[in-house]
């Protein structure tokens, strides 16, 4: 045995062009919305290539996938799009469906050597523009918009195109700009349903010529009759499921409408007796499904005559799980692993009751996930973890079926912010990688790290990577103008950003009291003390801090927690001797002000003398 190649997680449809040997896949994407992606891969019979599944999807450098994504490990798409991306419809999902490089000779030149593909979810055809050598030479293009549900095509083996899809085989083909055939605009059939022969049906058929020409049509009812007109009335004396068509011509060219089913008769009743509709289910449950059809009140029909179909829901589209079951009953077992229940996942269970005369009718029930949460976590924060070899960059939450099998991961290091950390322990007691089985109430799982004293990944202390005119307390160093205030400037600010005019000279204040410092203390004594700097200060020289985010950089003053842990407002440096509750606002706590009117001023001697006045 041998592996070709590997990292796809759904390869739906592949195709090799025999001019150029190159193999083309389309990869469906993850579930995961707000970063999937729809990949059409390009590889060659030497194999040996990881396309990136779990850890990438879309272009080897894509930042939704930036702790994994790297082009030096994997098979960078070809071409790809995102289910958020300016073409989707809203809320829309998408799964693509991997054609193949068009060598036929009946469309127009233009077309050869162009890669074709299909979106099963967004219901259309594109295709990408590509050099003689197989290169794309711009962004894919819409060439059938009506395409829906499809989810296979083939060159027929007259140059034209074939796809099947939810809603028939259908066949593209090109007439030349003067030999188009006639487009059919109606073609109908109304007539009461559910009552015994005989039955009048009116079908109703209109089409165009795209040549000038006098349209013909004929009505093909399915019992052996036809007529030339396109209004006729049938009336059907017999009790059968007829399949009726409309065939149009202009003398040159024709065209025909797509099957229209005539269900003639009464239809037998249908139910399904348990379980009762939107049951709730849990996790590798069996599930017996009872139901019972009639010919009509009080004549049941043979258990030959029930048929059973059940799918998974999966927001726009199904999967198969149980297909044309004989019976009155079925039983199965719902899935512990593999597909998950997350977002809009359920089971639709049909039975189908046919009578001799061949009408069928059907019922559903929906039976439902008992849902909860499960929650990934990381300490520290942002570690990317995998849930089912699925990476989750932590804080992650998802809902879950109880009693469903999960497979944690967690890598053995990670890189946080050039810091590298070692995996040290999950918090339920599992491996680095096991298994755990959801209870009935939500569940949170926390991978802790320990840091080392290495350092990683790109050095980000750098106003190229984190913008001019941007202040974030988490930043190593700042690049907005109060930076030099406070003395935490990255040391590439004045090069960058000082001396450009389309800086921003200020972006909205700091988020904390004062800007965290990026030096760790010199020292912690006697004289680095909260006691004699103040709670919530902030200065660069001090050899340790005494402000809220001091905590984030291992610099905090040794009796912080104990003196200033209590307040909930940083106090001024400036003495209040002018200023007014009046103008600055009660309950406001502002470092510029040379008063302050917040519930903590009287804790540092710097309310302003008004704020008496402000309401208890």
């Amino acid at each position: 045995k041998a592996c070709w190649s590997w990292g796809i997680r759904n390869g739906w449809r592949m195709s090799v062009d025999e001019v150029t040997n190159r193999i083309y896949i389309g990869e469906v994407g993850g579930n995961e919305q707000t970063t999937a992606s729809e990949d059409i891969h390009v590889a060659t019979d030497k194999g040996g290539v990881n396309f990136g599944w779990p850890y990438c999807e879309g272009y080897c450098d894509n930042p939704d996938f930036k702790y994994t994504c790297s082009c030096s490990k994997y098979n960078s798409a070809f071409y790809a799009y995102t289910h958020k991306d300016s073409n989707a419809p809203t809320g829309a999902n998408a799964a693509v469906i991997g054609g193949y490089v068009y060598r036929g000779s009946m469309f127009p030149q233009e077309y050869y050597g162009y890669y074709f593909f299909g979106d099963y979810s967004r219901g259309w055809i594109k295709y990408l523009p590509m050099t003689s050598d197989g290169q794309r030479t711009g962004d894919a293009v819409t060439f059938d918009s009506s395409a829906i549900s499809i989810f296979n095509m083939e060159p027929g083996p007259d140059g034209s195109m074939w796809y099947s899809s939810n809603q028939g085989m259908f066949r593209i083909t090109y007439a030349g700009p003067t030999n188009l055939p006639p487009t059919i605009n109606q073609a109908e059939v109304v007539y009461s349903e559910n009552i015994s022969p005989p039955v009048q049906a009116r079908f109703f058929g209109s089409a165009t010529s795209n040549s000038g020409k006098t349209v013909s049509y004929e009505w093909d009812f399915g019992d052996g009759t036809r007529s030339t007109s396109p209004f006729p009335t049938k009336i059907y004396a017999v009790s059968g499921n007829y399949k009726a068509v409309l065939r149009v011509s202009d003398g040159a060219t024709n065209a025909t409408s797509n099957i229209l089913s005539v269900a003639i008769g009464v239809k037998p009743l249908v139910s399904i007796v348990s379980p009762a509709d939107n049951m709730l289910f849990t996790a590798g449950q069996n599930i017996t499904i009872v139901g019972q059809g009639f010919s009509s009140p009080g004549v049941a029909l043979p258990s030959t005559r029930l048929i059973w179909n059940v799918v998974i829901f999966h927001d726009d589209h199904t999967h198969p799980f149980l297909t044309q079951i004989v019976g009155s009953s079925v039983t199965l077992t719902t899935v512990a692993s593999g597909h998950s229940t997350s977002d809009n996942v359920y089971l639709i269970a049909t039975l189908t009751a046919t009578n001799a005369a061949g009408i069928s009718a059907a019922t559903s029930i929906n039976m439902l996930p008992q849902e909860v949460n499960i929650n990934l976590n990381s300490v520290p924060s942002g570690i990317p973890l995998t849930l089912d070899g699925i990476v989750k960059t932590t804080p992650h939450v998802t809902d879950t079926n109880v009693g469903f099998n999960h497979n944690l991961g967690a890598p053995s290091t990670a890189c946080i912010n050039g810091k590298t950390y070692n995996f040290a322990s999950w918090s339920d007691g599992g491996a680095q990688t096991h298994t755990v089985i959801v209870p009935n109430t939500n569940v949170a799982f926390t991978a802790t790290y320990t840091a080392t004293t290495a350092n990683c990944g790109v050095v980000t202390a750098s106003c190229a990577n984190y913008g001019c005119g941007t202040y974030k307390a988490g930043n190593l160093c700042q690049c907005d103008a109060a930076c030099a205030t406070f003395g935490n400037c990255c040391s590439d600010r004045a090069s960058l950003c000082v001396a450009t005019t389309n800086a921003p000279a200020t972006t909205a204040a700091p988020g904390t009291t004062k800007a965290p410092t990026t030096n760790a203390p010199t020292t912690q004594g006697s004289t680095g003390s909260c006691a004699a700097y103040g709670c919530g200060t902030y200065k660069s020289s001090n050899p340790c801090q005494c402000d809220s985010a001091c905590v984030n950089y291992g610099d905090c003053c040794a009796d912080r927690a104990s003196l200033c842990a209590a307040t909930t407002q940083a106090p001024t440096t400036q003495a209040p001797t002018t200023g007014s509750c009046a103008v600055y606002g009660c309950g406001i706590y502002k470092s510029g002000n040379k008063c302050q009117c917040d519930k903590n001023c009287s804790s540092y001697g710097d309310c302003c003398s008004d704020i008496g006045t402000c309401p208890a």
